[in-house]
């Protein structure tokens, strides 16, 4: 995925959508879709549609991807024509030619080629099987068109002549010379005979139902078994498809999984290589510091009396100063040097007398200090200047 997604709409994705087949029938998700620069009038086959909805609604959700210029159908990269609240808008043409070429590639044929095999495999058989059983007339039953009454009335009626024959014979009498009686006889015991044949009427129009539901059955077991197979046929169809779809789109979904994977590995590797590059850094930083450190120590100890014996001097240089000052102030303050403050001022003993009192004043020998330090700086200064 690029690091900003443009999508479509919700990106909601799942198996290929497919009609249930002549048994049900399924409401397909109904995509965005706006016009044209052609205006609301214009052809629809130039309507541009949300490309991640669209595609999502036939089925083929994970298949859609964003290269930061394009958004890609399967694969195929289509410009968009505008992208708004970050969904990309593309013609409906291309996002569907996109789709289609998926499923050639993939042998998938899609709801209306699965219908036509299936059309042309059992259309015309199921059309044939309905029509035979809504073709079947109500049921009514007249005797001379049933083939069984005709044969019982044949037979009956050579029975029935058979008797009439055989009473005349008896009684030596031919249909001319017999008189009432034996031809009454005669007449009865053929007449027997078709009284039995129309007694059997109700039978055989019992049959003759018997055989029309018999009929009807057949031809609706006809028509139910040849639903059932097609509608097999059609499962068989729809199963095989939506399994190649839904493993198109599951692999397109792992892609899209390992290409996600790749860059955030790809990204933390980067965010790796940086936070080394600065800890190297860092350490090398602290390993310079470390050094100076080290060789600050070692020049320190390398020199440590003499820096020893410059502090200690230092110090001692200090407290003679603080000394001869305090010296000094408590000899103004007396107002004249004694013998114990030759200790903090050594030059004192230069104006010892032979008694032990001093040629000096406190102020003056202060007044010359001041000006023996100030003759030392002007002179200074002068060399400075003269370059000497």
């Amino acid at each position: 995925m690029a690091d900003k997604m443009v999508t479509a709409g919700d990106g909601s994705t799942g198996s290929k959508k497919l009609p249930a087949g002549p048994k049900t029938a399924s409401a397909a998700k109904t995509p965005s879709v706006r016009s044209s620069s052609s205006g609301i009038y214009g052809d629809m086959s130039q309507s541009v549609v949300g490309v991640r909805d669209y595609t999502a609604s036939r089925g083929y959700g994970n298949m859609v991807d964003w290269d930061g210029k394009n958004v890609t159908v399967a694969g195929t990269a289509i410009k968009p024509d505008y992208i708004e609240n970050g969904t990309a808008y593309a013609p409906r043409t291309k996002v569907e030619s996109a789709i289609r070429d998926m499923e050639k590639r993939n042998n998938i044929k899609g709801s209306d080629e699965i219908m036509s095999a299936y059309e042309k495999k059992y259309g015309g058989l199921l059309d044939s099987a309905v029509d035979a059983l809504l073709g079947t007339e109500g049921f009514s039953y007249n005797p001379e068109d049933d083939p069984a009454y005709r044969a019982y009335r044949e037979q009956y009626m050579q029975q029935g002549e058979a008797a009439y024959r055989r009473v005349l014979n008896d009684n030596d009498a031919s249909v001319h010379s017999a008189s009432g009686a034996v031809l009454s006889e005669a007449l009865a015991s053929r007449d027997s005979y078709l009284r039995q044949l129309a007694a059997m009427i109700p039978t055989l129009e019992q049959n003759a139902y018997k055989r029309y539901s018999a009929e009807n059955d057949r031809l609706r077991g006809n028509l139910s078994d040849l639903k059932e197979l097609a509608d097999s046929y059609y499962d068989r169809l729809y199963r095989a498809d939506r399994d190649a779809a839904e493993a198109v789109n599951d692999a397109y979904a792992a892609e899209s999984l390992a290409k996600q994977r790749r860059t955030e590995n790809e990204r933390t590797d980067e965010q790796n290589r940086i936070t080394n590059e600065r800890n190297a850094a860092n350490d090398a930083y602290q390993h310079a510091l470390d050094s100076l450190e080290m060789a600050k120590k070692n020049i320190e100890l390398k020199y440590y009396p003499d820096l020893m014996y410059e502090q200690v001097r230092g110090t001692r240089e200090d407290n003679d100063r603080a000394a001869a000052e305090n010296a000094m102030n408590n000899a103004k303050e007396r107002g004249f040097f004694m013998r114990s403050d030759e200790g903090a001022l050594p030059w004192l003993s230069g104006f010892r007398n032979k008694d032990g009192s001093y040629s000096v004043t406190p102020w003056l020998a202060q007044a010359k200090q001041e000006y023996d330090t100030a003759h030392a700086k002007a002179l200074a200064q002068f060399r400075g200047k003269a370059g000497v």
